[in-house]
């Protein structure tokens, strides 16, 4: 019977599988499909190459971590090639990413060899190939999938985009690491740039360029979370004598949560209020939109996950969430490792107990985390000392083996992520950011909104775990002495998330943001406290629902109703950003740049040009599409170009973004927040000067001055369009010294192709 249902899925699968390439053949772009199937197999690359390095690492996982090969290929081979670059040793091209790529495979499998374990790697293969087909199978179709999906609004447009997607850009063109500063010519990029950089590394391997790999790179991040995270509940569940299916439910939960769901706030604001005002129970005008969640609590970002992968930012706290629910998963095994885990019989400490695979690799990823998004250093080295110190509490019978234990774990974790991170450490030059007193504080009632329903979950669940406690004298003890290790486990990850929500109402790190002073805090901590939450909620409802009292199971299916009614925010969000995806008929493109084929300039320019210049509302990109396609065929080099500089989060420097050509400089406050240094928060000098210094350059007749500036900023090719003349002159009409500009070189391209007066031009240096 088991034989035939395993059967019948597989034939399902292949059929879904099948219509779904069918159809995404059918409406998407001519090499579309193409460019999707070269992606999928190079994550199956990347899986192939860590194989027996992840089976070994998770080997008490009930899936064998399969799902973790992913992430793991792709920083340990990824690491390799930066590595390499860093040193000057070999240059960071399609090659060399093979190579290292193989390095990897070669040294995972070497070490399977060395260790006898062949034999046992091979039945392990055998023994999940069902496991492993499926979800490769499904791997699949959630690609083709979610490409549709975001072939509806595909371009990099809006918030950060540019700046995410011009990394990805200057690195593809980038032969050693730090790449070029795609906005400050002559420096490097003083930032964390290495989650743009995995992205970049990954479309290497894919043999695809940014302008897609871009797209895929954020379908994956969304199915890579949702599967870890599964495999973390999932596994979490496993060690409880409870349904199968009820396992497989609560790992659903954990995943949609960190993938899915929202909070409470959608459930107010979208559903209960609206239903209210129907009913004639209250009078409000409120209205509704996706990103009002984030910004429900005045001067604060309160982003999640659900958020991110609708809005398609690929910055860097979404980058570097495969890589934490890795290391999440790499403390939990060291739980499942333990031979005592069930009978808590007590050890003595042993200095291998600390100097293990997993313990190395925890210090790895968190030296990782100092050079793709530092945030997540401190939050997860606080996490691994608690969850390990715990756990040392437990396992070991003496006080001075408890502290050993934890001690040298630290010790090791913190010595092998500084060593990580040196190469970068030695090249970037630390943003300004002073911690402070919070002079603000969150109301109590949105704080609930927020995080009402996780923390009466996580609350209840502790309360639950006290049921079998003895209520003597020494009742902490004997709580510790009885709680199943996976209770404490997930209670510790609810508890770090609570931490990290009181953090921003007791302190900020202030930066140059000074008008939103807790914004970024609150951001950066937060956003950590809903995926903690995300793997406690499936576990913590499953665990309740199967509770012998009465009381636990109502409380769970209170609030697992309510957190279904959450799913609903990807539904709205997914309908308000990428529109009617029920009409195939409006499917457009997964090229980031499609939007650069004849929109609007004006809707992308800031409110005080707007008010300047409504009569040139017509104004169309394409000549600026023109010119960035010209560069992008005829040059394949980081040769600096000049165009006019503006505000963040516009449509300035847009050349330099879609071609990887640095420019002189280029957005405002994202530059003032890289540039800025210690703890000194004022403009740089710096950039003032260049700014001037570009003004001078579109505006000053003196050729010899002109020559001087060029030179100086060693700038090979000069843009001259809409853009450049309406920021100098407030209207449109010629710069005064277009034709002192002509004189220094040839003018290799022209295009008038965007409803303006004039002509847009490339002038190459001589």
């Amino acid at each position: 019977m088991k034989k035939r249902t395993n059967t019948i899925i597989n034939i399902l699968l292949i059929i879904l599988l099948t219509i779904s390439l069918i159809f995404f053949k059918i409406i998407s772009n001519k090499y579309e499909l193409l460019y999707l199937l070269k992606w999928y197999l190079s994550l199956l690359l990347f899986t192939i190459s860590s194989l027996p390095l992840t089976f070994n690492l998770f080997k008490r996982y009930t899936d064998l971590g399969y799902i973790f090969s992913k992430p793991l290929g792709i920083l340990l081979s990824g690491f390799l090639m930066w590595l390499f670059s860093s040193f000057g040793l070999l240059k960071f091209n399609t090659l060399n990413s093979y190579l290292c790529l193989i390095i990897i495979a070669l040294l995972s499998y070497g070490i399977l060899i060395l260790k006898k374990d062949t034999s046992k790697f091979i039945n392990n293969i055998k023994n999940n190939k069902q496991y492993i087909y499926r979800i490769e199978i499904i791997i699949l179709i959630l690609l083709l999938l979610l490409s549709y999906i975001k072939g509806f609004n595909p371009s990099a447009n809006s918030t950060e985009k540019f700046m995410d997607y011009g990394f990805m850009n200057i690195m593809n063109k980038t032969d050693y690491m730090p790449p070029i500063d795609l906005w400050f010519s002559g420096y490097a990029i003083n930032y964390y740039y290495f989650g743009q950089y995995i992205s970049t590394y990954i479309t290497k391997i894919a043999l695809v360029n940014p302008e897609y790999g871009y797209n895929f790179m954020l379908i994956t991040l969304f199915i890579l979370t949702f599967f870890e995270t599964f495999s973390i509940t999932f596994n979490l569940l496993s060690t409880s004598r409870i349904n199968k299916k009820l396992i497989y439910l609560g790992g659903l939960i954990s995943a949609s949560a960190n993938t899915l769901a929202g909070n409470m706030h959608f459930i107010i604001y979208k559903l209960i209020i609206p239903l209210l005002n129907k009913l004639h129970i209250i009078t409000t005008n409120t209205s509704y939109y996706y990103p009002d969640p984030t910004r429900y609590i005045k001067n604060t970002i309160l982003d999640f996950p659900s958020y991110s992968f609708i809005l398609g930012d690929l910055h860097a706290h979404v980058i570097n969430i495969m890589f934490v629910l890795t290391l999440i998963s790499l403390l939990l095994t060291i739980y499942f490792k333990n031979k005592n885990i069930f009978n808590k019989q007590k050890i003595n400490y042993q200095l291998k107990d600390s100097t293990t695979p997993t313990i190395f690799m925890i210090g790895i990823l968190l030296g990782i985390y100092k050079m793709n998004n530092y945030w997540d250093f401190p939050i997860y080295l606080t996490v691994s000392f608690l969850t390990l110190l715990f756990l040392n509490i437990i396992i070991y019978k003496d006080i001075k083996d408890k502290i050993l234990s934890t001690l040298t774990q630290m010790i090791l974790i913190i010595t092998i992520s500084t060593i990580i991170s040196i190469p970068f450490s030695i090249a970037f030059s630390k943003m300004a950011s002073i911690i402070k007193i919070s002079p603000e504080h969150s109301p109590i009632y949105k704080l609930l909104v927020i995080w009402g329903l996780p923390l009466l979950l996580l609350l209840t669940y502790i309360i639950s775990t006290f049921k079998n406690i003895s209520k003597k004298k020494n009742i902490i003890i004997n709580y510790f002495n009885n709680i199943k290790l996976t209770d404490l486990f997930t209670i510790i990850l609810g508890l770090c998330a609570v931490g990290l929500i009181i953090i921003p109402e007791l302190i900020y790190v202030q930066d140059i943001y000074t008008n939103d002073i807790r914004a970024n805090t609150m951001f950066k901590l937060n956003y950590q406290s809903y995926i903690m939450f995300g793997i406690c909620i499936g576990y913590f409802i499953i665990k309740l629902l199967t509770n012998n009292k009465k009381i636990y199971k109502i409380i769970s299916i209170i609030i697992l109703f309510f957190f279904t009614l959450s799913l609903g925010y990807s539904y709205e969000g997914t309908k308000e950003w990428f529109g009617n995806i029920h009409k195939p008929n409006n499917y457009k493109s997964l090229n980031v740049k499609y939007f650069l084929d004849n929109d609007i300039i004006y809707f992308y320019l800031p409110n005080s040009l707007k008010e300047k210049i409504y009569s040139s509302i017509h104004v169309n990109t394409n000549d600026d599409l023109a010119v960035i396609n010209w560069l992008n065929k005829n040059t394949n080099n980081t040769d600096t170009i000049l165009e006019v500089n503006g505000e963040s989060y516009t449509f300035y420097n847009r050349i330099s973004t879609f071609t990887g050509h640095p420019t002189v400089l280029g957005w405002q406050t994202h530059e003032w927040l890289w540039r800025s240094d210690g703890k000194n928060l004022d403009y740089p000098e710096i950039m003032d000067k260049r700014a001037k210094d570009i003004e001078i350059l579109y505006t000053s007749k003196n050729t010899e001055l002109l020559s001087y500036l060029i030179k100086k900023y060693n700038i090979k090719y000069i843009i001259i369009g809409y853009l450049e003349r309406i920021y100098f002159n407030n209207e449109d009409k010629l710069l005064p010294n277009e034709n002192e500009l002509k004189q220094l070189g040839d003018v290799v391209f022209v295009t008038h192709k965007n409803n303006s007066k004039y002509p847009t031009y490339i002038i190459k240096i001589s």
